[in-house]
C-alpha cells in the first residue's frame, strides 16, 4: 500500500521564486458510516454489532477522558485533555482556578508503531500530475 503524492508548482515567499514542490494527495474524507462498514465487511462482523460496539467505545472514551484520564488506544496513540490558564498573582485567588483557563483542547500523541509505520510507508508519484503550462495563473486575468 503506498500513499500518493503530486507535484505542482508553487510560489515560495520567503525564497520568493517559484520552485516544484511535492505534497499529499487527499481524496474525500472517510465519515464513520463508511468506515464501520468496511471495518465489518473485511472482518465478517454484522454492522449492527460494530455500530453498538464503536458507539459503546468511544462513549466511554469520552467519559474517562473528560474526567482527567489519559487514554491509550492500542495502534493509535494516547489522548488527554489540554488546558492553558493564565498565571495569577498569589494573592489574587479571585482571578486563579476555572476562571484563569482560556484555552481548552485535546492532545494527542500518536502510538510509537503508528508512527513507524508512517514513517516506512510507501509512496508513489500520481502518472497524470504534469506542470504544463495551464498551471501558470500568472498570465490569467484577475475575476
Amino acid at each position: 500500500m503506498a500513499m500518493k503524492v503530486a507535484t505542482r508548482k508553487q510560489r515560495i515567499a520567503y525564497m520568493k521564486k517559484e520552485m516544484i514542490v511535492t505534497k499529499p494527495v487527499y481524496y474525500e474524507t472517510v465519515k464513520e458510516k463508511e468506515l464501520l462498514e468496511a471495518a465489518a465487511r473485511n472482518n465478517g462482523i454484522k454492522k449492527g454489532v460494530i455500530n453498538t460496539a464503536v458507539e459503546a467505545v468511544i462513549n466511554e472514551f469520552k467519559n474517562f477522558l473528560f474526567k482527567g484520564h489519559p487514554v491509550v488506544i492500542p495502534g493509535l496513540g494516547t489522548f488527554k485533555v489540554r488546558l492553558q490558564a493564565h498565571a495569577c498573582e498569589t494573592s489574587d485567588l479571585d482571578n486563579a482556578g476555572v476562571s484563569a483557563v482560556y484555552r481548552r483542547g485535546i492532545s494527542y500523541v500518536a502510538d510509537k508503531e503508528l508512527k513507524q509505520e508512517a514513517a516506512g510507508m510507501g509512496l508513489s508519484i500520481l502518472e497524470h500530475d504534469i506542470i504544463t503550462m495551464a498551471d501558470d495563473t500568472e498570465d490569467e486575468p484577475e475575476p
